[in-house]
């Protein structure tokens, strides 16, 4: 193995719990309600704007009219209010990290001015940097394996040769895609109880649900 690859967005930190806590409250207020297994499965992990994208298609398909003028920006205001109370990093993540014995990198969908505040915001940007890759560094996000192909590009790492850490079944698809070795993460809250399943039925080489499993997976490719 030459590289790790994180994830960002429930893997490094709670910002999944936040977000999908916020969106599936906001669709069902406006008649658009989701089971949260099937919302997980089916929109995390995706860039911004494809997510809105996705979101707003579904939405006018069921309500019969679009959404309303300001629903994302009413929901952005009160994700960012969340970020702002609640965001905090994942059990056991920067001392894992900081012990890890082979190269890393975090390669995530959100913006890069927002992923660089959530990591200083969480006391993880220092063990990041300057190895930080975001969706817009890539044309298509995932499940698409850009992103990957790029982190693993700039680091000097055959594909082959990565392992990545994703929560979502986007984000294992575009591991596969890229060629790397796919490890599933269902420590967050957002993960019910069926979602490491989902995660093997996306393509996860295996699925660990804390960093202590993390730690012991590792060190096996030492």
């Amino acid at each position: 193995m030459e590289l790790i690859i994180f994830d960002c967005d429930g893997v490094l930190i709670n910002s999944e719990d936040i977000h999908t806590e916020a969106e599936i409250t906001f669709l069902a207020e406006i008649g658009v309600p989701y089971e949260r297994e099937d919302y997980v499965a089916r929109f995390m992990g995706m860039s911004p704007h494809e997510w809105e994208n996705k979101i707003a298609t579904d939405a006018e398909r069921r309500l019969g009219e679009p959404l309303p003028q300001n629903f994302f920006h009413d929901l952005h205001d009160y994700v960012a209010k969340g970020f702002e109370e609640s965001l905090a990093p994942l059990p056991k993540v920067r001392e894992t990290i900081r012990d890890l014995s082979f190269p890393f990198c975090v390669a995530s969908s959100s913006p890069i001015e927002q992923l660089h505040w959530k990591l200083r915001r969480t006391g993880l940007h220092d063990l990041f940097d300057p190895h930080i890759f975001s969706g817009q560094m890539v044309e298509r996000g995932k499940p698409a394996p850009d992103l990957f192909l790029h982190a693993a590009k700039v680091c000097g790492s055959a594909p082959s040769a990565c392992l990545v850490l994703e929560d979502s079944a986007n984000g294992v698809k575009a591991a596969k895609a890229a060629g790397m070795t796919a490890i599933g993460f269902t420590l967050g809250n957002h993960c019910g109880e069926d979602h490491g399943d989902q995660l093997l039925a996306s393509g996860a080489d295996a699925v660990i649900s804390s960093y202590t499993e993390f730690a012991d997976l590792v060190r096996a490719f030492a």
